[in-house]
C-alpha cells in the first residue's frame, strides 16, 4: 500500500491522472511512528501523519511544504527520507509552476 500523490488543478481531475509519486508505507511508518530522520515539527509535512487520510496541498501550502522538505532534506541523516524529500521537492516546483495543487490519497 502506499500514498498516491497526484497534480492536478482540483481534486475531481486528480482522482483520475495518473499518481505522480508514492509515499511507501513503510518509509512513512519509519517517519512518523519511529521518528527516524528529524526532531522538528514542521507544519505541512506532518499533515501527511495519518497515512489513510486525503491531503491536499493549495496555493501557499505546497510553497511551505517545499521550504519544510528543503530543511529535512539538509538536516537528516536518514537517507530514505533525503530521497524522498529531494523527489517530492521537485514535485512542490512542478505544481507551483504549473498552477497545480497537490493531492495525496490512500490506496
Amino acid at each position: 500500500m502506499s500514498l498516491d500523490i497526484h497534480l492536478s488543478k482540483n481534486e475531481k481531475d486528480a482522482e483520475l491522472v495518473e499518481p505522480e509519486m508514492f509515499f511507501p508505507e513503510n518509509l512513512h511508518d519509519a517517519i512518523f511512528i519511529h521518528k527516524k530522520g528529524f526532531k522538528k515539527e514542521f507544519k505541512q509535512f506532518n499533515r501527511m501523519h495519518d497515512y489513510y487520510a486525503d491531503i491536499f496541498y493549495i496555493g501557499d501550502q505546497i510553497l511551505e511544504l517545499k521550504l519544510e522538505l528543503l530543511e529535512i532534506e539538509r538536516s537528516t541523516d536518514y537517507s530514505p527520507l533525503k530521497e524522498f524529500s529531494k523527489e517530492l521537492i521537485g514535485l512542490c516546483e512542478k505544481a507551483i509552476s504549473n498552477r497545480k495543487n497537490i493531492y495525496c490519497f490512500c490506496d
